[in-house]
């Protein structure tokens, strides 16, 4: 998975200094070699058990839309990038019904590494241009194009295929950077890399200029934190009832109403 992310973080670079055709199909290459390495690969017993209710879901997700693409409605060739569009990511599901924390916890690193790397990417092509990591083709056409910020300053690529994606995918990461900071068991060198990985997705978010990015980051910050909030309050209630049960007056009161302490434990 951290190498799939690898090839989408540089997909957009790749396709601006190769616009061929072919390179329309770097990514999508990238997802068939994944899906061939896990699927071709036997699961584990608890992770084929996990899968087991997602298999007739994921069949129906993909057989409507192939079905629809026997109906001879258009061109045979746009009714197959439509249905490219429809089922090709559809088996992800499958892919994180099968991943273990321990899984989630090595992708959220790589995230963590990818976005601290596009930051400086990022400013540097913020301080010295976009020019070079850019030609002035047809497939940058929108990235140059992109120069409304104030000042006429180019709103920032990255190596992403436009701005808005690298401001998109930067507030998309933040909830899986927090959720692997907020674990107790994470040491404090890592914990202190996620901080400077967060801190490099919301500058990454303004240096994009992307309005709609930037609503996804706060959105995303207040449910964040609004659960981790609450969470803390449900261990501060659960320590004060374990507190009063090993009370003098909770021991007594278990004596005289046994019956009823048991069920208010349970």
């Amino acid at each position: 998975m951290v190498a799939l992310l690898i090839v989408g973080y540089t997909y957009g670079i790749l396709r601006a200094n190769f616009p061929t055709n072919f390179s329309h199909f770097i990514f999508d290459a990238a997802v068939l070699g994944l899906y061939g390495g896990v699927f071709m690969t036997p699961a584990q017993r608890a992770a084929r058990h996990r899968t087991l209710s997602l298999q007739p879901w994921v069949a129906v997700l993909i057989g409507w839309p192939a079905l629809m693409f026997l109906v001879p409605t258009q061109d045979w060739l746009i009714q197959l990038v439509g249905l490219r569009g429809a089922v090709f990511f559809v088996p992800f599901l499958l892919i994180g019904a099968r991943m273990e924390e321990s899984d989630f916890e090595t992708l959220t690193m790589g995230m963590a590494v990818l976005n601290i790397t596009e930051l400086c990417l990022a400013l540097w092509q913020f301080f010295f241009g976009i020019q070079q990591f850019f030609p002035h083709n047809a497939v940058t056409e929108l990235i140059y194009r992109s120069n409304d910020v104030a000042g006429g300053a180019y709103r920032i690529p990255a190596t992403f295929v436009a701005s808005a994606a690298y401001g998109a995918v930067m507030a998309l990461t933040v909830p899986f950077l927090i959720w692997l900071w907020a674990k107790p068991s994470v040491g404090l060198v890592r914990r202190r890399f996620l901080e400077v990985a967060l801190l490099a997705s919301g500058l990454g978010v303004f240096l994009s200029a992307s309005r709609t990015s930037a609503i996804l980051l706060g959105i995303s910050l207040v449910g964040i934190f609004t659960s981790l909030r609450l969470k803390a309050s449900h261990r501060q209630f659960r320590g004060c009832i374990e507190q009063l049960s090993d009370g003098e007056r909770a021991r007594r009161w278990r004596h005289e109403y046994p019956l009823f302490s048991a069920r208010a434990v349970a």
